[in-house]
């Protein structure tokens, strides 16, 4: 891989995403990070057509816009597996879920479900830079994991300004 991505620098070409056999490290890696991107890009948007706290509608944009340069990124190196469904079941209940609370939870919920999404992505991405056998994988996920850091903070710092009993929430 690395021959070719040298080839390719040295004729000027850009390199194609890399196709991975369905299962392997990458592959995984690939669908999921795909999955939880789109994931967080479609909460954010109900997020600001449903949140009345300036700190969640702000967050919500943030997700728009930094988990969309994460996609485009991410589709430069590896494309989700032909046929993979975008989204996955857990995401779906989560934004039914979170489509058919009260507006007076909305907020603390959707905050909350963005804690719990970015460690799981925290962990997803770490498994990658740690383990993955693609360098350009490897090399983005381990950038990529300071900014989903920074998103788990904003997250529980948002959440500490929002009505409801979060554990984060301060007294």
């Amino acid at each position: 891989m690395c021959a070719a991505l040298l080839a390719a620098a040295l004729l000027g070409a850009a390199p194609r995403p890399a196709s991975f056999a369905p299962g392997g490290v990458d592959a995984t890696f690939a669908l999921l990070a795909h999955q939880a991107d789109d994931a967080e890009i479609e909460m954010a948007r109900l997020a600001l057509r449903r949140s009345d706290a300036d700190e969640a509608r702000m967050f919500a944009q943030n997700m728009i816009d930094e988990h969309g340069k994460l996609e485009r990124q991410l589709d430069g190196l590896a494309r989700a597996p032909a046929g993979a469904p975008r989204t996955n079941d857990i995401d779906r209940l989560a934004m039914l879920r979170l489509g058919a609370l009260p507006a007076a939870d909305f907020d603390q919920q959707y905050l909350m479900q963005q804690v719990g999404d970015h460690l799981a992505a925290i962990s997803v991405y770490s498994s990658e830079a740690e383990q993955g056998h693609d360098l350009r994988l490897r090399e983005f996920a381990a950038r990529t994991v300071p900014m989903l850091r920074a998103h788990l903070q904003q997250a529980v710092d948002a959440v500490r300004h929002v009505g409801g009993s979060s554990p984060f929430k301060q007294h």
